[in-house]
């Protein structure tokens, strides 16, 4: 009787880990998780950043799994804290891993980004936007921050503390057309200016 519930047990663990089963069965689930609508679509972008995204012996999570994470983390903008509890990993690691495969998806997938013309531009711009701005519009600009934990080191501590946040981040500049498009995206900016 012990065993039939330990094995019931088991499986109801395994049905509650993000793993990649989790997500091909479920494709709204990846969609609200990801941003991606079906694991066709995954596959792919993933395959471009997966030999540059660091995996050891010592690695608690496979690389499948800390591109799912950086894509939860942009999606949902969930804190790194329950990052660590979904994916039983602390926070620093959390932290760790999604700065890496920042820097890995920004090498690997900046490619994708491109900059309209002005004529395509004009010609797919909403109408609430030619009837308000006309052809004045070609960006729409906004910085963003995500929440780092705090460094170690005093230096990088200060150089990435937000006064105005109240807390360690990296800033992001993050262009958009008025389709809806991302234009650009910035490097992260390490730097805090008051």
């Amino acid at each position: 009787m012990a065993e039939a519930q330990i094995a019931t047990l088991e499986q109801e663990v395994s049905a509650y880990k993000i793993d990649r089963k989790y997500f091909e069965t479920n494709n709204d689930r990846l969609q609200f998780y990801t941003g991606l609508p079906n694991i066709e679509t995954l596959d792919p972008v993933f395959e471009l950043s997966e030999p540059f995204i660091s995996e050891t012996s010592q690695s608690v999570l496979s690389k499948f799994m800390q591109f799912i994470l950086f894509l939860m983390r942009i999606r949902l903008n969930l804190a790194v804290e329950d990052l660590g509890y979904r994916f039983k990993i602390s926070s620093s690691i959390v932290s760790r891993i999604f700065l890496n495969v920042l820097d890995v998806t920004f090498q690997r997938l900046s490619f994708l980004v491109k900059w309209p013309s002005h004529e395509i531009l004009w010609e797919t711009t909403p109408m609430c936007f030619r009837k308000h701005f006309k052809t004045k519009v070609c960006i729409i600009i906004d910085c963003f921050d995500v929440f780092i934990n705090r460094p170690a080191n005093l230096d990088a501590r200060a150089r990435t503390f937000s006064a105005y946040k109240h807390h360690n981040t990296v800033k992001f500049l993050l262009g958009m057309s008025p389709q809806g498009t991302i234009a650009y995206i910035s490097k992260a900016i390490w730097r805090s200016y008051q």
